[in-house]
């Protein structure tokens, strides 16, 4: 069975409190919690359509992919937070009800209305605190790639995902954000960083490790978006099923992030280029490639290397100039293969519905969720599409596989 008083001892270390302090009444059950799966919800971002050709060749904008929100309750009453959901970190942050800038406008939490929250003190030993506020309580600023921000004091509470099952978390709540972040990410109230451990600002641990820790399931979590991208399923606790042959699994590359070895790159039957190495990220709306093995792609799917934009605009990366009609002959185009881990695994597909935006085909443009890169090279949201991938962070693996039907 599985006792409540074990979550109560967790929050009342977490507020450098003893005990017997808390009059707790200790509740028992018989039953054995199960692992869970829930929705993941496509976000796509509200832009509107080019009104020219030189703006559709020149708007970054409009090559902005979807991205994934996951629903968590927090607080006692719950509070139901949609949170964007993030392999690519590992913090837990959610927006103050009363920060104009950190999220829905009708959305956030609320901690001075839940009765089991408490703010985490600045030598509290649960956590690595990196700054204090005046008032002796840990605060955190998290910074993000695409140049958004935010300010959370650290926060202990209970959560329930799926199956209403409490448990306890520590998290930032997000009192201050920039502008950026609210223009990126205006449909969520905050991130969940399921990332590695050592990725977390406060070292706390992820969501998904405080949940199977409390009920005692492995250590794992599946992603999966459906084939049109338009949602998809996560189960923590075990594997979603997929297709026999179709299974391959990856070590996790030395490092604080989900990086795995791409062996191989091909399209057509066209190798893309050498090997690489790629961050799995789900919070990262598009694909990364290397450089070189983009321009292969073009050639190889397009027939050309160049683009014929304004090389000056980043969007050049993204829109290709060519017979782009609508609905878009989706047949006429290959899947990208991967081969992770090692040449000799089963391959792992990216397919055409994966990086070619539907809705955009303007006077012959087509955009792309894809692009070249001279930096990180990452396996973003587009990848995630049509494939199950399934993470095992104790054990620094990942595995891969087509869903069974």
């Amino acid at each position: 069975g599985f006792c409540l008083n074990r979550i109560f001892s967790f929050l009342c270390s977490a507020m450098s409190i003893p005990l017997f302090a808390l009059t707790v009444l200790f509740i028992c059950t018989p039953n054995t919690v199960n692992s869970i799966v829930f929705p993941l919800r496509k976000h796509s971002p509200i832009l509107p359509l080019p009104t020219s050709e030189t703006e559709a060749a020149s708007d970054p904008l409009t090559t902005t992919g979807s991205s994934y929100s996951i629903a968590i309750n927090v607080g006692s009453p719950p509070a139901r937070l949609q949170l964007l959901f993030d392999t690519g970190s590992a913090d837990l942050g959610i927006s103050s009800s009363n920060c104009s800038y950190c999220g829905r406008p009708d959305g956030g939490y609320n901690v001075s209305l839940s009765q089991t929250a408490a703010f985490v003190g600045c030598h509290n030993r649960t956590v690595s605190c990196p700054s204090c506020s005046a008032d002796g309580y840990c605060q955190y600023t998290a910074a993000f790639v695409d140049g958004s921000h935010f300010t959370t004091q650290v926060v202990t509470d209970l959560a329930t995902l799926g199956n209403n099952q409490p448990f306890p978390v520590i998290f930032g709540d997000i009192f201050t954000a920039n502008r950026k972040w609210h223009r990126v990410y205006p449909h969520f109230d905050g991130i969940m960083g399921v990332g590695l451990q050592a990725l977390s600002r406060i070292k706390a641990r992820p969501v998904f490790h405080e949940y199977t820790s409390t009920y005692n399931l492995p250590y794992l979590f599946s992603i999966h978006v459906n084939g049109d991208g338009e949602g998809g399923v996560v189960s923590v606790g075990e594997k979603l099923a997929t297709q026999a042959g179709t299974d391959s699994t990856a070590d996790v590359q030395p490092g604080n992030f989900y990086d795995v070895h791409v062996a191989s790159i091909s399209a057509r039957g066209t190798s893309l280029g050498p090997a690489y190495r790629a961050l799995l990220d789900s919070g990262t709306s598009i694909l990364k490639l290397p450089k070189a093995a983009f321009a292969q792609f073009k050639e190889t799917v397009f027939g050309i290397r160049n683009l014929a934009c304004n090389s000056s605009r980043s969007a050049c990366h993204y829109l290709f100039k060519g017979e782009c009609t609508r609905p878009i002959p989706w047949s006429l185009f290959p899947s990208i293969e991967l081969r992770i881990g090692s040449s000799s695994n089963p391959p792992v597909y990216i397919h055409p519905h994966a990086y070619i935006r539907s809705e955009l085909c303007y006077k012959g443009y087509y955009s792309l969720f894809v692009r070249g890169t001279s930096g990180a090279n990452i396996l973003g949201a587009p990848f995630f599409i049509g494939n199950v991938v399934t993470f095992q962070p104790g054990e620094r693996k990942v595995s891969f596989g087509t869903p069974s039907t």
